[in-house]
């Protein structure tokens, strides 16, 4: 789209060029061609700053199971809360336990709200049945980076593996390291992040999660190398969303059960094993 605006800007300027030195009486069809040409320019400038202004993230390793081929579908949030009932703010730790959710999962997961059309709501554009991926050497994670601030947590089955209050601080680059050694043979991986940006005079949060199944058996590891540290393990309990909030939202049990259907978002109370 940018290659176009530019070619279109750069040929509507040489012809402006011509058009004035070679028919001077022509003069007033430069005048009509000029507002074009800043147009086009414009639309230049803000096709190419776009992508720098709106960068997301999605997990590179272990490798997901996609859904869909299309690029900007799988790296876009899942949901924007901040129009849906929510009283978005920057600190989403005091809001979290203000309103009982005990973690990132438990709110992302039990809270209702619905997702981008095409999407599963437990699992995004990834495929919790896909071909299941091996525990990575050395105990590592790849990402493309926690751009924006906000929260964010890793999961293995129960298990919580990983987690940050604003991963944008706690893990600045793309690589870190998981604790796998709660997979035992077969694991389901399931990534959260909750992204905070401050956009149109009020705080955006934007929804991000992928599940991917893994076979093999993790060895534990205590530290992250280099770019923050582990999160403390523990498994998932269910919190009820509370009353001021909107209900929570019906999923399959967890487990790696797949709904049969994607695209069509999920509503009520998720159950969890505990």
């Amino acid at each position: 789209m940018a290659y176009f605006l530019r070619l279109f800007a750069t040929t509507t300027f040489h012809f402006a060029v011509r058009l004035t030195s070679q028919h001077p009486q022509k003069i007033q069809m430069v005048h009509s061609v000029v507002p074009a040409l800043a147009v086009a320019t414009t639309l230049s400038s803000m096709a190419l700053l776009a992508p720098m202004a709106d960068a997301h993230q999605i997990v590179l390793l272990p490798e997901p199971q996609w859904t869909t081929n299309d690029k900007d579908t799988k790296y876009n949030p899942l949901a924007f809360l901040e129009n849906q009932s929510f009283k978005t703010q920057e600190d989403f730790l005091s809001w979290r336990n203000e309103n009982n959710y005990k973690s990132l999962r438990d709110f992302l997961d039990n809270a209702k709200y619905p997702v981008t059309d095409g999407a599963d709501f437990s699992c995004g554009f990834t495929d919790p049945k896909g071909t299941p991926q091996p525990i990575p050497a050395g105990n590592a994670m790849r990402s493309t980076g926690y751009t924006h601030d906000g929260p964010c947590e890793v999961w293995l089955d129960d298990t919580m593996v990983l987690d940050g209050d604003n991963c944008h601080e706690k893990f600045p680059g793309k690589d870190y390291t998981v604790d796998y050694s709660s997979c035992k043979g077969t694991c389901t991986l399931r990534w959260y992040w909750l992204g905070i940006r401050f956009l149109k005079n009020q705080y955006s949060w934007q929804v991000y999660k992928a599940c991917i199944p893994l076979s093999g058996s993790g060895e534990a590891t205590p530290t992250t190398s280099g770019s923050g540290t582990q999160g403390t393990e523990r498994t998932m309990q269910a919190t009820p969303a509370p009353e001021s909030q909107a209900p929570a939202a019906e999923t399959p049990s967890w487990g790696g059960n797949a709904p049969t259907t994607w695209g069509s978002p999920t509503w009520g109370q998720r159950s969890l094993r505990n």
